[in-house]
């Protein structure tokens, strides 16, 4: 598996979803506050 990078975590405004499509993958990622210890990235995939 090829990792690619589909977002800078500085880049992310807080609870704010930002789209990405990866390949034929919709995702949607969502930051929550600003401690990356507690920071959670969270993939939606849609299906077709």
């Amino acid at each position: 598996m090829k990792k690619i990078a589909i977002a800078e975590f500085a880049d992310l405004a807080d609870r704010k979803p930002r789209h990405a499509l990866v390949g034929e993958v919709d995702l949607v990622i969502v930051r929550f506050d600003d401690d990356v210890r507690s920071s959670t990235v969270v993939a939606c995939i849609a299906a077709p």
